[in-house]
């Protein structure tokens, strides 16, 4: 394995000279007209590493936030745009990174029950689109991926998977507010505003400067774990960066 973030897998049948080795996933793309095979990403985990590094730039922008103030007015005033954006670039990519990644990462396994429609060579749909049955419904691929991401995770996945629910994990809350945050910074809503998974009525710059944004990279560890155990595996997990604290 190159890179901790690439999907492989380890050879457990077939020709015997196979079997123990550990062959890349990857992706066929055209670049430029040349058909090129890149590694496939494990879903989640590319993002996590955005993640891990997201909090810790965020953590080191916030300490400067009250570094030179300038104190004339009757509110200390932080003349230092680059320190404020480089804050707020950072902790917005922590929470909207660790929604990608969960979005990657439920939708891979919501995959594994109901695969995506199939098309042929001409882009036209081959055959009906697979279903299966969830709580009663019958439903398709692109239903399921409709769902709000805590339904896939928190329900859905569950219930194909036969296991516990997560939904009262220590975890979970951290999973709701970082959907919540990466929900208001992908609309830009940055007015005090009140949303489930949050606490209070604050304006975005406020959640972010009071480090709600904090525990991303560890929350995402954890749902992984809990919704798939061994996802990163302990190989690569000694790879991966650790989660800011």
């Amino acid at each position: 394995m190159t890179d901790p973030r690439a999907a492989s897998v380890i050879v457990e049948g077939g020709p015997s000279d196979l079997i123990g080795d550990e062959l890349q996933a990857v992706v066929p793309v055209f670049i430029d007209g040349v058909e090129v095979h890149l590694p496939k990403p494990l879903p989640g985990v590319a993002e996590y590493v955005t993640v891990a590094h997201a909090e810790e730039q965020a953590n080191t922008w916030r300490a400067t936030l009250l570094h030179d103030l300038d104190e004339r007015g009757p509110t200390p005033y932080q003349s230092d745009a680059t320190c404020c954006f480089e804050f707020l670039a950072s902790a917005g990519t922590a929470v909207a990174s660790g929604a990608v990644g969960l979005e990657s990462f439920a939708n891979h396994h919501v995959a594994r029950f109901c695969p995506p429609q199939p098309y042929d060579a001409t882009g036209e749909p081959f055959g009906p689109p697979p279903t299966v049955v969830v709580f009663g419904e019958e439903l398709t691929f692109r239903d399921l991926t409709n769902k709000p991401l805590h339904e896939r995770l928190g329900t859905i996945l569950p219930e194909l998977n036969g296991t516990p629910r997560p939904t009262s994990e220590p975890w979970w809350p951290k999973l709701r507010q970082v959907q919540a945050l990466a929900a208001l910074n992908r609309h830009g809503i940055t007015d005090p505003t009140a949303r489930k998974g949050l606490q209070g009525v604050k304006s975005l710059t406020q959640r972010l400067c009071d480090r709600e944004y904090a525990g991303t990279a560890a929350m995402m560890r954890e749902a992984f774990e809990f919704l798939s155990p061994g996802w990163i595996g302990a190989q690569r997990a000694a790879r991966l960066p650790e989660p800011p604290e």
